[in-house]
């Protein structure tokens, strides 16, 4: 009778424990796929936004390349071609010029960037490394995340200028992080695409092309400012 009572309890028992780790092997199989599915979600992610920034240093590119070539010749050519790229993209917080003393001269748009105008670069820790760099480097440098003068979190752009072998200043591209990773994460490329041109270097760099441009061959005003290597862009 003992063994008779003690067969179901063993047999109970056994269930038990067979249950128990066949949850925890389900568990654990789910945790992986969870891990495995937020892995891959980061790094599409990270891709995403990586592909995001470098579509807006091309238009840096551009306009540092503009510069060179002479067709930015004052405050009305810069304002104009960094208006046309802040509309072409809207995530950025502002297009500057930096005089060649680290000070920031001319500001794009003016409006909720006005705490940025005539700030002297060099004395801040981060930007001024970055600026330091890319003077000794000659190649764009970014900051790493900032507390931004306009208020908020962000980071930092510095394209060295030069026209005929002499050093012009700084192009400064300034991004805020919150409106940069929403727009990357909804795939928002803004209205433009880019294409490879080749510079006097040999190095291809992007030229922005509307989408609009390319599809109906009728654009939108807006859509006709894009920014290339020889100047404001326009649909054909």
């Amino acid at each position: 009778m003992r063994r008779t009572v003690a067969l179901p309890a063993l047999v109970t028992l056994f269930l038990v424990v067979i249950v128990t780790f066949g949850w925890q092997a389900v568990h654990h199989e789910r945790e992986h796929r969870l891990f495995e599915d937020s892995r891959r979600a980061a790094d599409l992610m990270a891709a995403r936004l990586e592909s995001h920034i470098e579509a807006r240093l091309t238009i840096g590119r551009n306009l540092r390349l503009n510069w060179a070539h002479g067709g930015i010749k004052g405050f009305d050519d810069f304002r104009s071609q960094a208006r046309s790229a802040y509309e072409l993209f809207g995530d950025f917080q502002a297009i500057n010029w930096i005089d060649p003393a680290g000070i920031i001269r001319w500001v794009t748009p003016l409006e909720g960037n006005e705490a940025a105008r005539n700030l002297n670069v060099r004395n801040l820790e981060l930007p001024a490394a970055a600026l330091a760099a890319a003077e000794r480097t000659g190649t764009v440098q970014v900051t790493p995340p900032i507390t931004l003068a306009q208020g908020g979190n962000g980071f930092a752009t510095y394209f060295p200028l030069r026209r005929d072998g002499k050093p012009e200043g700084f192009l400064n591209i300034v991004f805020r992080s919150g409106p940069l990773i929403v727009s990357a994460l909804r795939g928002e490329t803004g209205s433009a695409t880019t294409s490879s041109l080749p510079t006097a270097t040999g190095r291809s760099i992007g030229r922005a092309v509307p989408p609009c441009c390319r599809a109906t061959r009728k654009p939108r005003r807006r859509c006709a400012r894009s920014v290339s290597a020889t100047g404001p862009g326009r649909c054909r």
